[in-house]
């Protein structure tokens, strides 16, 4: 009985390993519309500015939330701004884990310079509509209570067309309001949802 338990053992740690040793070289297939979502990062021209709508609840949205962290790392190897907003008023929770994931400092990203995370903003289609006709007046400060006019990055903000694309990871149909809106304004639109 042990000699054949340990031959059963042997051959099964030796079936587990085989693939380090000699890999299987099994294709790996990547869905179309995860190509494309790459490729629109991959293609923003340097120095331009992308809007995240982090409208997801983090406790039952494990894919969106690693989604928004992958998107995130890869905005952070090119050259440009990344504006954060949220319209669900637990929002900064949904910040900090994203930051704490992608941590921006190993990539040289600077908060106010590189990335900032202006909060929740009330009454949704509305405050939609009004960050992207005049995005001064509707949004003052930042989530740590700094003025707008104080943040480098944002000086010449001034509406929806500055930025080069919106990226919306919402669990719920919240991007109805953000696509309706600023697709007007002729700014690509990007979304990740459980829907």
């Amino acid at each position: 009985m042990k000699r054949e338990n340990f031959i059963l053992y042997s051959l099964l740690l030796f079936c587990a390993f085989l693939p380090l040793i000699k890999p299987l070289g099994l294709p790996l297939n990547v869905n179309i519309r995860v190509r494309r979502w790459h490729e629109t990062i991959e293609n923003l021209p340097e120095n331009s500015i992308v809007l995240i709508a982090l409208d997801y609840h983090a406790q039952n949205s494990d894919y969106i939330s690693s989604f928004a962290a992958a998107t995130l790392h890869h905005l952070f190897t090119k050259d440009v701004k990344v504006v954060m907003v949220s319209l669900i008023n637990y929002s900064l929770m949904n910040y900090e884990e994203l930051i704490r994931r992608v941590k921006p400092e190993e990539y040289g990203k600077v908060y106010g310079l590189d990335y900032v995370f202006l909060g929740y903003l009330e009454d949704m289609l509305n405050a939609v509509k009004q960050i992207a006709k005049d995005f001064k007046r509707t949004v003052r400060v930042d989530f740590k209570g700094t003025l707008i006019s104080e943040i480098p990055m944002l000086r010449n903000i001034n509406n929806a067309s500055n930025f080069n694309l919106l990226i919306v990871f919402a669990s719920y149909p919240i991007f109805d309001c953000w696509t309706y809106v600023w697709s007007k304004y002729g700014v690509p639109c990007i979304l990740c949802n459980m829907h």
